[in-house]
């Protein structure tokens, strides 16, 4: 397992050292886990939505799983209010529409984050109303 470890001496600096290691227990740097930051959007619930929402309701109710192709739909997670969730994450997506540009990478001297072309987003997910920006560690 790798940590990865700021010196306070040369804060800019990362490096990835063995756990375990006497690097890894030095005092001199700072253990950080991971972040990663992404982006998703949503289009209103929809009749498919609401179909599926309600078998999930009742399989949760008599506290049976609910059928494959509803945990598909909702991803495997609750659904969510928000109402039907569309990766535009350039890591989550196929090849195609990855290549779309709609969410990309984006960083200067000092940041880094991810930067939202809304033409590009209106023209190749009409339907989406909400963005979702969340942070994953």
């Amino acid at each position: 397992m790798l940590l990865h470890v700021q010196s306070v001496h040369h804060p800019i600096e990362w490096h990835a050292v063995p756990f375990g290691t006497a690097a890894a227990r030095c005092r001199a740097i700072i253990v950080r886990m991971g972040m990663s930051t992404h982006v998703v959007g949503f289009r209103p619930p929809d009749e498919k939505w609401r179909k599926m929402k309600a078998v999930w309701d009742a399989c949760k109710a008599a506290e049976t799983d609910p059928p494959v192709e509803v945990e598909d739909f909702f991803g495997g997670d609750e659904p969510d209010e928000a109402g039907v969730e569309v990766r535009l994450d350039p890591l989550l997506l196929d090849d195609n529409k990855a290549k779309l540009g709609v969410v990309v990478d984006w960083e200067d001297d000092m940041r880094e984050g991810l930067e939202v072309d809304l033409e590009k987003l209106r023209a190749n997910f009409p339907s989406v109303t909400k963005l979702r920006f969340y942070n994953s560690y």
